[in-house]
């Protein structure tokens, strides 16, 4: 289940000032059911056992409150202020005895009472806004937004960003801003325990996630979780070449420190004549392997996106429209930061694998070719989308997978029964375009198994051609 609502209002306040307010909560949940598995030790305590399960479930919500107040201080100076406020509240909802007795039920182990839970936290901005028109030309502004967290602590972040007019037709643009994001109550609380397929292993053996704040992790020199900080750099050019045609392109680096990343499965190290401090923990949780969150790495992307643009042309009653948009982008890491007792008990928290998860597992290019056709009644778009290459990144003992460039097509239609009333239709992926089926030589977790295609690396969806239909009603 998953739905927003919003409601907002727009008004003067005084003689020149404009004010918006907006309330917006928000909510999902998921309910998990598990059929035809069972759980063995319950199995072999009673000779018998259910086939299937309810493991519990999640849930979160967010309510955030909004209220901006706008004017011109001058002609060439405007100005605006800002207030947020924000709670949001995760739940981890525990599911039937039966799914988590002993090491719980095959496929998904239910969600135990010490791992359900409720957990909940405000956040506080305020922001400002301030743009001068120095000349006709020239545009500068600045910008800044302080936040307290009541569990991630406090920042300010601002932006500085400028525009320079070349003639009537174009400007050039630049922006250099610094970012801040707080690790999500998720990332913070969560604990559970997962079935996983280890190499070697002919049963699932279990995994656990335990939640950053457990004191057996901290007990590890594993730091509580921390915001992430961002410095983002962004310049570039816009330009008209006639009433029909433009385009921009535009560059940009962004550097994110403290980066919060989900570890790579952490076990034992296969050396039975001594128990090392990572074992201990393992063992005190009845699990093979633990995976926890931490803010351990930097990285930094850079890319570019460029957006070309020819509208008008005549065709029949109508016009026609089209456009084209690139994205290119890298993504490398700068450091990956291990807790020293990890680190000495000769563990990689964030091996190869995971850092391609980062790195290769989305497109590092994009391109959509779109035509729009309009006339009075009809609106008919037609939109190609090539995905560039991804890379399944293997561990030690696999081998990469390159995942190839895929193009899929996009039909759209809208007709105006009435001036209040008009009909829509999308038919997505027209040529049922699917991902490469992961190899087994990858050595993955889904390689050769029950998925045929990687859950974790991607360019487009795994539903082939689909299709939406609607109806719109404007009062």
């Amino acid at each position: 289940n998953d739905h927003i609502n919003a409601l907002g209002i727009r008004f003067p306040i005084a003689e020149g000032w404009n004010a918006d307010a907006s309330v917006t909560y928000g909510a999902n949940d998921v309910d998990v059911t598990v059929n035809n598995s069972v759980n063995r030790d319950y199995l072999a305590d009673n000779g018998t056992s259910p086939r299937s399960f309810n493991p519990g479930g999640y849930a979160f919500s967010n309510i955030v409150g909004n209220f901006d107040v706008n004017t011109l201080l001058s002609k060439s100076v405007g100005l605006a202020v800002g207030m947020e406020f924000k709670q949001e509240t995760f739940k981890a909802i525990e599911g039937n005895p039966l799914s988590y007795y002993g090491a719980g039920s095959d496929s998904f182990a239910g969600i135990k009472p010490a791992e359900a839970g409720k957990w909940s936290r405000n956040n506080l901005a305020l922001y400002s806004q301030l743009e001068y028109d120095v000349s006709d030309k020239l545009l500068l502004g600045i910008a800044g937004r302080y936040e307290n967290f009541t569990d991630a602590g406090s920042n300010f972040s601002w932006k500085a960003n400028g525009r320079y007019k070349l003639g009537d037709k174009g400007a050039f643009r630049a922006s250099y801003s610094t970012g801040f994001r707080a690790p999500t109550l998720h990332q913070s609380h969560i604990t559970l325990s997962q079935y996983i397929i280890v190499a070697g292993s002919a049963e699932p053996l279990l995994q656990g996630t335990l939640a950053n704040d457990n004191p057996a992790v901290q007990a590890l020199g594993v730091p509580t979780l921390t915001h992430e900080i961002s410095e983002n750099i962004s310049a570039g050019l816009t330009y008209k070449f006639n009433r029909n045609f433009s385009g921009s392109i535009d560059f940009y680096q962004i550097n994110v420190d403290d980066r919060v990343l989900f570890t790579s499965q952490i076990g034992a190290d296969g050396d039975d004549s001594t128990t090392n401090p990572v074992e201990q923990i393992l063992e005190d949780n009845n699990v093979v392997a633990v995976q926890v969150f931490i803010n351990a790495g930097d990285t930094k992307t850079t890319g570019t996106d460029i957006v070309l643009n020819y509208r008008n042309i005549e065709m029949g009653e109508g016009k026609l429209h089209a456009s084209f948009a690139a994205n290119f982008n890298e993504t490398t890491f700068k450091a990956i930061n291990t807790p020293k007792t990890i680190a000495d008990a000769g563990y990689d928290i964030f091996d190869r694998q995971e850092q391609g998860l980062i790195t290769n597992s989305r497109p590092k290019s994009k391109m959509i070719l779109g035509l729009n056709y309009i006339n009075d009644n009809w609106d008919i778009s037609f939109n190609n989308t090539r995905f560039g290459q991804v890379t399944i990144t293997a561990p030690s003992d696999g081998i990469d997978q390159e995942l190839a460039t895929k193009i899929s097509t996009d039909f759209g239609f809208g007709y105006k029964l009435t001036d209040m009333i008009t009909f829509n239709a999308n038919i997505n992926n027209i040529f049922d375009v699917y991902p490469d089926v992961t190899l087994a030589s990858t050595k993955t977790s889904q390689a050769g198994s029950r998925f045929m295609y990687s859950s974790q690396v991607q360019q487009l969806g795994q539903l082939g051609t689909n299709f939406t239909v609607g109806i719109n009603v404007q009062f």
